[in-house]
């Protein structure tokens, strides 16, 4: 069923598992931005020997060794850094909440791009029924046309045309077989499956008209590609807050205390304490580059999230009259089917009895038959129109 497909597709896709990756790997830039607040604490311990020689005596003798031990522990904490931990902090929350609606999009892009693999099985599965289905009436058709021609009441060039059309419906069957093999196959690695397998699947080719819009633009500010360039705009401009940081002077504290000495307990010890401030003064004018970059990068943001509120405005509309054109259009294929049905079955006793040629006969067979393949496809593309739907509102369902 669709809903075993999906399930396993979750667990196995490489698309939506390398997604969660990103958004996890995201999540942690997130959290490691908060360590840029708490103090940098480090712990150190050393031992040394060392010899000196003072005179020609003592080089006789082997020289003076002296053994130290020592420990210590240090720590730095910045008080103020122009802003730029804080601007660090939001651009990784955005950063974060911009692979939140990547990750929407990519699961919802791999789901669309399973239903429309999975309703390929289906309509492949549809297909050969039908095709046997046709193979069987063509070849009724050919015995009927054969012994009306044995009978003298018809000609060759029409036993012949029969033939002709049991032969591409022999065809079309094999055909179809194959084209259902294809598809199976493409299933399997849609779902995520290392070993390609026969799959069987069931279900209908449900498509409903979409609700009524009141409004686009509401629809397009709940869309993951509307929310991730949004959010890049966040990012870019965080990253120009973080970037102007370098304009202003670095406050920082820091501290030690240690203690050294050549015998257990160390007898020696020795703390600091420090403020710190530092400004850059020149250095080359990187920094003005820099923030000139970053301008450019948030303006370039700006305006692709105005092309993405274009693109989606334009896709929405598509994609919800493509879905009603669809629907609508499978209607008007089951009116002609049951149109078609009924006039097949009247010309077919009407050829029996010679009531009509077998050119009238075979033009309103022939129409019956497409319009059985025609309402397959109607019903195949209504179903690939709404998954369509669902992937431009970034929906998984």
């Amino acid at each position: 069923t669709w809903q075993d497909v999906l399930r396993e597709a979750k667990e196995k896709n490489p698309g939506i598992i390398s997604a969660r990756q990103s958004l996890k790997s995201a999540g942690l830039s997130y959290k490691s931005a908060f360590t840029n607040f708490l103090p940098q604490i480090s712990a150190s311990a050393g031992w040394n020997k060392s010899s000196s020689i003072t005179s020609f005596e003592s080089f006789a003798e082997g020289g003076r060794e002296d053994e130290e031990f020592s420990y210590g522990i240090s720590g730095r904490l910045s008080l103020f850094s122009g802003f730029k931990n804080s601007s660090k902090l939001k651009q990784q929350r955005a950063g974060l909440e911009q692979e939140q609606e990547k990750f929407k999009r990519a699961v919802s892009d791999a789901v669309y791009g399973l239903k429309v693999t999975f309703a390929q099985v289906l309509k492949a599965q549809n297909g050969v029924s039908l095709s046997e289905e046709i193979l069987k009436r063509r070849r009724e058709n050919t015995e009927i046309v054969g012994l009306r021609y044995e009978a003298g009441t018809e000609d060759k060039g029409a036993y012949l045309r029969s033939q002709a059309d049991l032969y591409q419906a022999e065809y079309e069957t094999s055909s179809a077989k194959r084209n259902l093999k294809t598809q199976q196959t493409n299933l399997s690695k849609e779902m995520g499956r290392d070993e390609f397998e026969v799959i069987v699947v069931t279900g209908t080719f449900e498509a409903g008209p979409p609700e009524k819009i009141v409004s686009f633009q509401e629809l397009v500010a709940k869309n993951p590609d509307y929310l991730a360039a949004r959010y890049g705009v966040d990012s870019a401009k965080y990253n120009l807050r973080y970037t102007r940081g370098n304009f202003y002077p670095q406050i920082s504290f820091s501290g030690s205390a240690s203690r050294s000495g050549a015998e257990w307990p160390l007898e020696r010890a020795r703390w600091n304490l420090g403020l710190s401030l530092s400004y850059p003064f020149f250095s080359g004018g990187k920094e003005i580059y820099d923030l000139k970059i970053a301008q450019i990068d948030k303006a370039k943001s700006e305006e692709n999230l105005r092309g993405i509120r274009q693109e989606t405005l334009f896709k929405l509309e598509q994609a919800y009259n493509g879905l009603i054109d669809a629907v609508e259009n499978v209607k008007v294929r089951e009116k002609y089917f049951i149109a078609s049905e009924e006039r097949a079955k009247i010309s077919r006793v009407k050829y029996i009895n010679g009531l009509i040629s077998y050119q009238d006969w075979d033009t309103i067979e022939n129409e019956f038959i497409n319009s059985k393949k025609s309402l397959l496809d109607a019903e195949f593309n209504a179903f690939v129109a709404w998954a369509e739907w669902k992937r431009v509102l970034g929906e998984e369902e």
